[in-house]
C-alpha cells in the first residue's frame, strides 16, 4: 500500500532530476502513522504528504538536494521523543532519470530494417 502511494512522489521527483529510495523502516513508520483503526489506510496519503513530501519540499527549496542525486529516506531514533522514530533524508549521487536512459538507448540502437515485402507481379493490361 505504501509503495503504491509513493508512485506519484517518485514521478514528481524524477521530473526534477531526483530519485528516491524509501527504506523498509521508513515504509513501516509511514504505514504506522498512516493507519487509523476506523479509517483503515486512507490517512496514508496525508501521512506521506506531512512526513515526507513537506520535508522534501523544504530541503529541495533550500538546495539540500540537487539533480542527479537519489534521496534515501530512512528512520532513526528520535532523541526528543523516547521510543519514537523520525525520518531521515540523505543524498546519494548517481540518479539517472528514466527518460534520459530511454533516449540514450534509442539514440545508440541501430534502426530496425523493415522486412522485404514481396509484391505480386503487375497484371498485364488487357
Amino acid at each position: 500500500m505504501v509503495d503504491m502511494q509513493l508512485v506519484r512522489l517518485t514521478g514528481q521527483l524524477e521530473s526534477q532530476g531526483l530519485g528516491i529510495e524509501v527504506k523498509q523502516s521508513a515504509k513501516e513508520l509511514l504505514a504506522e502513522l498512516g493507519y487509523d483503526p476506523q479509517l483503515g489506510g486512507r490517512p496514508l496519503r496525508r501521512a506521506i504528504q506531512r512526513h515526507i513530501e513537506d520535508s522534501l519540499s523544504e530541503k529541495i527549496l533550500y538546495k539540500a538536494f540537487s539533480a542527479g542525486e537519489i534521496i534515501v529516506v530512512d528512520t532513526e531514533e528520535d532523541p526528543e521523543r523516547d521510543g519514537k522514530k523520525k525520518f531521515t533524508f540523505t543524498a546519494v549521487e548517481g540518479f539517472v532519470p528514466p527518460a534520459s536512459v530511454e533516449l540514450e538507448m534509442t539514440a545508440t540502437e541501430k534502426p530496425a530494417t523493415p522486412p522485404e515485402v514481396q509484391l505480386p507481379p503487375p497484371e498485364a493490361a488487357e
